[in-house]
Formats: structure tokens, sequence, C-alpha cells
């Protein structure tokens, strides 16, 4: 059987040669010897080494006796840079040609700098990125004191404000903004940032609790000029009623709320197997849940047994689940629609018996 390249050792080697490991070794790392090699013998090993696909362990070398460890260290700034991914690939090349591997490690000082520079505090789309809320790109946001100057560097953005130390929080040592301020901050100047991308912060900052819709709410009274505040206000809105993604807003003003639709809750918690689950939506006068399954929380296998595990947990205290799935609920809504009916109207009439 072909040994893989990372299984063969120089043993196997010297046991394919007819040599000993130490010989092996010092053939391949081309040392010089006291003892004459033969140049049969060296060809040999050599065209052996690469039969089997050996690669040298540069690790293990850098651990003996003090030896050179044959990696390059390479720290960039930005490594979504093209310009940096360029150069990259030529230290690349140029260290495999010479036995080198690289080491890549990346730091991003901008924002570090420019707070210590400008005395501000990360704000908008840096604080969201700071909060984990969006990935990091684009200018550096920070937000002063009205009485600086709000004239920027090149790649740092100032904006200035009456209330600096209001919304100031910390996050890794960095002072930034309180996450319902960089929410409602970005969504009146997103600088680039897709409105989608916007709502889905908003979605997930409510559902990690960084912030609360009330907050968000607080903020965006603040601002009566804001952009699209109304949208905003629409998106908080549904946020405080109780959905939890793009697909449950969806759902519930496509379907749920849908005219001739009977009267539900959201997030209403029951309490079956000794646990409280949370439904999406729940009709309380025929036990009757309907669960929104979105790919990202519902598409595995495993997790798609924990909903049948959970929905036969909720069957044994009375309750009936319905489920749908992101191409059922947008692309047949009517359907949807008449199949929760049918379903709640066959249940009312159970109960009243």
């Amino acid at each position: 059987m072909k040994q893989t390249p990372s299984a063969v050792t120089l043993k196997d080697i010297a046991a394919r040669s007819g040599v000993s490991a130490t010989t092996v070794s010092r053939i391949l790392n081309g040392r010089d010897t006291a003892i004459p090699i033969r140049e049969e013998t060296r060809q040999r090993v050599l065209t052996i080494a690469a039969e089997l696909g050996y690669k040298p362990n540069y690790l293990a070398r850098s651990l003996r006796g003090g030896n050179r460890s044959a990696l390059l260290g390479v720290i960039l700034r930005d490594i979504s840079d093209p310009f940096h991914i360029q150069i990259l690939k030529g230290l690349d090349a140029a260290a495999t040609r010479r036995g080198y591997r690289l080491v890549l490690g990346h730091v991003d000082f901008r924002v570090e700098a420019a707070v210590a520079a400008c005395r501000g505090v990360a704000s908008h789309r840096t604080a969201l990125a700071l909060w984990g809320l969006m990935p990091p790109g684009g200018p550096v946001h920070l937000t002063v004191d009205v009485r600086r100057s709000g004239r920027g560097t090149p790649g740092v953005v100032l904006h200035r404000t009456r209330e600096l130390a209001d919304p100031l929080r910390r996050v890794d040592g960095l002072p930034v903004t309180c996450v319902e301020r960089a929410l409602v901050d970005t969504w009146g100047r997103p600088d680039g940032v897709r409105r989608s991308d916007l709502r889905a912060a908003a979605i997930t900052a409510v559902r990690r609790r960084l912030c609360s819709p009330r907050q968000v709410l607080a903020e965006i009274e603040r601002r009566p000029c804001l952009p699209g505040r109304a949208s905003l206000v629409t998106l908080v809105g549904l946020l405080a009623d109780g959905c939890q993604s793009e697909l449950e807003i969806w759902g519930c003003l496509q379907v749920l709320r849908a005219p001739g639709m009977p009267t539900f809750v959201q997030q209403r918690r029951v309490i079956a197997g000794g646990r409280a689950w949370l439904l999406d939506a729940a009709y309380d006068e025929v036990l009757l849940a309907v669960e929104m399954d979105g790919a990202a929380y519902h598409g595995s296998r495993e997790q798609r047994e924990q909903d049948i595990r959970r929905d036969a947990l909720l069957a044994t205290v009375g309750w009936q689940t319905l489920r749908f799935g992101y191409r059922t609920l947008t692309g047949d809504p009517a359907g949807c629609r008449r199949e929760i009916r049918a379903v709640h109207d066959a249940r009312l009439r159970l109960f009243r018996r």
C-alpha cells in the first residue's frame, strides 16, 4: 500500500534504500559528512524519497539542536487587500523554492491608532464591526466632541456630537458607541453598507440581547430627520413583537397577519418535557403552534431531529405544530395561509365538542 507523503519517514526510505536512517538524513539535508557517501547511494536515496512522496517536517527540524525553523513570519494589516494578496503569492513562491514556509498573521491596528490620534469613539460601521454585527472594512468611523474639527484623515471619517460620553461603551478596551446608537448612526449614514446587512445587524443585536427594541426606538426618537426612519421604525416594531429573523418577519407580514387569519401571539413560552420552549407563533385557543424554519438554524440533520423531538414533547401537553421552511413560506404564502386556517378550524371544532 502506498504511503501518504505525511506518513513517510526517514526509516521508511532507509529500509527501501538499504542504508541507515542517519545516512538518509545526511543526504536529504545536504549536510557534509566526515565519511564520504557514494554518488550511487545518494542518487538511490533521492529517487526512493521522491517515489514515496517524502516531504520534510520543517517544524520537527526546528526542534532539534537549535536548528533554524525554516518558517517565515508575515504580518499583514489587511488580509483582504488585493495588493497584499499579490505580495503573499510572490513571497510564498520564493519561500517554497528555498525550502521555507510562511506563517501568516493579521493585525488591524487602524482603529486603535485612529482612536488614540483623534481622541474619539469608534462609531457607525466601525462600532458594529467591533460588536461583531458585521465584518470589518471600509474607513474607520469615529465620533468626536462637537468642539473638535470634523475633518478626518485618509481612511478615517469623523462625526461630531454634543453627547459623546452618554453612549460610550468599551469593547476589547476600545471606546465604542453603544449598539443601539451604532445601528441608528449607520442606518442614517450607511457609507456603502447594504440595507439588508443593516437589517441583519439589527435583528442579530436584538436576538443576542446586545440591545432591546425599546433602546433602538429611543435612539430613533432623537433623530426626527433620520433617512429611512419609517422603515427602521417598522423593523424595530416587528422585533419588539417577537420576530427573530428575516424569515419570521416575512411570515408575520405575508402569512400570519394577512386578512382573514386568526389572532396569534409570538414567542409563546410553553413548558414540555421539563423544559421551556418558545413558539414562533401560537394560537392559544386551539393549542396550535406555527414554526418558520430557516436553513441557518434548521438545515442540518441534527437540528431536524431536535425539531422532531421538540414537536413530540409539545404534543404531550396538547400542542400541534405546523412547520414551514423558507421555500414553502416565501414561494407559496397563500398555501401556507390555507393550511393554517384549515388546521386551526379543525382543532377549533374539536375543542368545542
